[in-house]
This record gives structure tokens, sequence and C-alpha cells, in this order.
């Protein structure tokens, strides 16, 4: 009983619930997060060790994402084609309905697996050797762009439909531009917008979702 005691005091948890917390937040402030129950290292340690693959993993996640959707949105509103929408559609709800490591999980064993074409686990820092490190990020960095340019896909698309019978579109087409100019210069700079308040929120959940993909993929 003495140790256990000893154990909950150096923890911390010999106090209430609501001083636990408080001494947490306190903490925060000061740029101290506690310490590892599992590592018995500070956290701030234990992230900083691990926030630069996890950030590169992100970055380039959202990157991939967004080079999926707004090409794919933009040309959507080119090429009206019902077989084009029904494959977009089906992509946006497949993709926002599957969790990350169940695509992480096909991925590794289509392009890992069976066609042998980039390695499914481990990392390799940037600095080090930054071809390597951008081969080893690929396949998560796929896993999560699927996440990202699915529902940035989906509201682009909304955004495009619903500003496409607004007067101004309607006045340039008159004006005799093609299509495509009129989707480039005046449609889809006006429809990015909410395109990009519903980026800023995924990037947050990209943060979250890293961690489980980093797991999947062994890039602890």
């Amino acid at each position: 009983p003495k140790a256990l005691a000893e154990i909950r005091h150096e923890l911390g948890i010999d106090k209430s619930l609501p001083a636990q917390y408080l001494d947490w937040v306190g903490g925060i402030f000061h740029g101290s997060f506690g310490h590892s129950y599992f590592s018995q290292f500070p956290v701030t340690t234990l992230i900083s060790q691990r926030i630069g693959a996890t950030i590169e993993l992100a970055v380039l996640a959202m990157l991939i994402g967004l080079l999926i959707a707004v090409p794919a949105a933009t040309l959507g509103a080119i090429w009206r084609n019902r077989v084009f929408d029904g494959l977009m559609s089906g992509f946006a709800a497949v993709g926002m309905a599957t969790p990350a490591f169940v695509t992480g999980i096909a991925l590794i064993i289509v392009f890992g697996l069976k066609l042998h074409w980039l390695p499914t686990q481990g990392y390799v820092s940037f600095q080090h050797h930054p071809l390597e490190s951008l081969r080893s990020t690929l396949l998560p960095a796929i896993t999560l762009g699927i996440s990202v340019a699915a529902p940035t896909l989906r509201i682009l698309r909304a955004s495009l439909v619903d500003i496409g019978s607004a007067s101004y579109i309607r006045t340039a087409q008159g004006k005799g531009l093609l299509r495509r100019q009129v989707v480039v210069r005046h449609l889809l700079p006006n429809a990015s917008i909410p395109a990009l308040t519903t980026v800023g929120v995924i990037v947050g959940h990209l943060l979250g979702g890293a961690v489980v993909v980093e797991y999947v993929f062994a890039r602890q």
C-alpha cells in the first residue's frame, strides 16, 4: 500500500479529478503536457520526436487530396457527362464512408504485396534521404489523401452547381466565352470559397487521422 500511494502521488492521480485537470491545463500554458504513463518520458519530448514525420505526411496527403478533388470537380463542370458525374459521386461516397485504415490495408495489399511498387512500412527522415522519404511517405499519404479528396470534391461540386446559375455566369456565357474559360476564370474562383472552409476543418481531422495511418504503415 505504501508503494502504491507513492506511485499515485508521483503520477498526480491521488488528487481529485478537477485538481488533476487544472494541473494539466496549467502545464499546457507552460509548455508541459505531463509525462507518458507508458514510457515515462515527457509528452512534449515524445511529440517533438515524431511531429516532423506527421507534418510531412499531412502536407503530402493534403496536396494529393487537392490534386484529386480540384481537377476532378473542374473537369466535371466543363465536361458534363453522366458517367463521369456518377464516378465522382461514387468516389466521394466511398471515400467518405471508408475508414482510412481500411483504405491503407487495401493499398498495402495491392501496391506493396502484389505489385511491389512502394514500401509498406518504415520511415526515412527527409533530411537524411529526401527521395526515400517521399517513397516511404507516398502510400500512407495517398491513403489520407483519399479521405481529404472525397469531402472536398463533394463540397466543391455542389458549390460549382450552385454558383453555375448565377447571373454573372450567364453573362460570361452570353459574351461567347468557351465553357472551360467560364469555369476556370469565373466559376471556380467563387466556388472555391466554401471548399476552402471545408479544407480548414479537414486539416484538424487530418492530423488525428495521421496517427492511425502511421500505425498501419509502421511509421513509428
